[in-house]
């Protein structure tokens, strides 16, 4: 039937809906106020009364705002989901080696279970999961192979308390090398017997049997304790050097080497040190370093002396020295040229000048007339005894 049609039955308000559905509200009769109450015993409620936990007859009717509407009225059982979840959620704790270390892909929640991050994460989470296999897989190889060699190295001894024990890993290859070498000493010395004068390891006692001569046996003696002690200290050094922890050598000192690494690729190439100057030297001091690399596997093949890393000088760095010489031989050679060339253009110069005449004696001069002058002196000296002469006598 259409709506809105006269003859619609109506149906119950969106309040009464609501309220019946979430039970909080109960429609109130029309007639509530005028029905006359049925008679029943004291102890039983009225048909028509209200449940214990309804609200007053009277009272005013939640306003539908007040209630929650579901969302879906074909569904009203579907949940309300009241709080967020990742509230209070924190990131995936876990240790390594006895420290903490957090995965923020993963969150865990307040209430329990985990929750993953993005797709991102779900692909980290993979690739993390499947390196622990891979890694706890070859782990596993790796002990067992460790336990096989470290049967391989058990060694029994027995100590000064002539108590046994058996010695594994890097003591049990040194107890093993030690008495390898030992006894290869003692053998070797026995082996002299052979090599040397047999006869001096022989005598004759007094009856004339042939006997040992105990003092050569004792030197030999001697001779074999010193060759085992020598074996057990040679590889009780080689064994320590194998477990010291390798040190990174010192950087070389470049300027103060530089002289002697130019000097030594000079001769190398066969250059005439005098044509690489003071200058040219303090030139390739300052690019040297350029030229510093680590020893390749290549460079090993060519010089088995070298080890690889060790810093070596690139072969570029001869070249460089080469031209350094051939250019400070021209220079050289240059500078000779013009100064021979300025010497004679200068002699040339001067031969061509007209040569100046060459001067007239000068005429003889007469000696000076120095009478009349000596004349006045002699005057002079007279008058002066004269007055001298009158002062006296007056």
């Amino acid at each position: 039937m259409p709506i809105g049609s006269e003859e619609q039955t109506a149906g119950p308000s969106l309040e009464e809906f609501v309220g019946q559905e979430f039970a909080d509200f109960t429609p109130a009769a029309d007639d509530a106020s005028t029905a006359e109450p049925t008679k029943t015993s004291p102890d039983a409620a009225p048909a028509d009364a209200p449940p214990p936990d309804a609200p007053a007859a009277d009272a005013p009717a939640p306003s539908p705002a007040a209630a929650p509407a579901p969302t879906d009225a074909a569904a009203p059982d579907t949940p309300v989901v009241a709080d967020d979840p990742m509230v209070g959620a924190t990131s995936l704790s876990y240790r390594v080696d006895g420290q903490e270390k957090t995965y923020d892909g993963i969150k865990i929640l307040k209430d329990g279970g985990a929750v993953i991050g993005d797709d991102a994460t779900l692909a980290d989470l993979q690739r993390k999961l499947g390196e622990r296999d891979h890694l706890v897989g070859t782990n596993a190889t790796l002990y067992k192979q460790s336990q096989a060699l470290e049967r391989l190295t058990e060694w029994k001894t027995t100590g000064s308390d002539g108590k046994e024990s058996v010695l594994t890993g890097a003591q049990g290859i040194e107890a093993q090398r030690i008495a390898l070498g030992t006894t290869a000493a003692a053998l070797q010395t026995i082996a002299s017997i052979f090599t040397e004068a047999p006869s001096k390891f022989l005598g004759q006692d007094k009856d004339g049997n042939i006997v040992w001569n105990p003092e050569a046996i004792e030197q030999l003696r001697l001779r074999s304790t010193l060759a085992e002690r020598d074996a057990r200290d040679a590889v009780r050094v080689q064994m320590t050097s194998l477990a010291a922890t390798p040190t990174t050598p010192a950087a070389p000192d470049i300027p103060a080497l530089a002289p002697q690494i130019i000097q030594q690729t000079a001769t190398a190439l066969g250059v005439d040190k005098a044509a690489l100057t003071s200058e040219a030297v303090a030139f390739l001091t300052d690019l040297l370093p350029q030229f510093i690399r680590p020893a390749t596997p290549e460079d090993r093949r060519l010089n088995p002396a070298l080890t690889i890393g060790e810093p070596v000088v690139d072969p570029r760095f001869e070249k460089l020295v080469a031209q350094q010489a051939a250019q400070r031989k021209v220079v050289a050679q240059t500078a000779q040229t013009t100064a021979a060339a300025t010497a004679a253009n200068a002699a040339r110069i001067a031969a061509a000048r007209p040569k100046a005449a060459a001067p007239k004696p000068a005429a003889p001069q007469k000696p000076a007339d120095t009478r009349t002058k000596d004349a006045d002196a002699g005057w002079d000296m007279m008058e002066g005894l004269a007055l001298s002469r009158l002062k006296a006598a007056g």
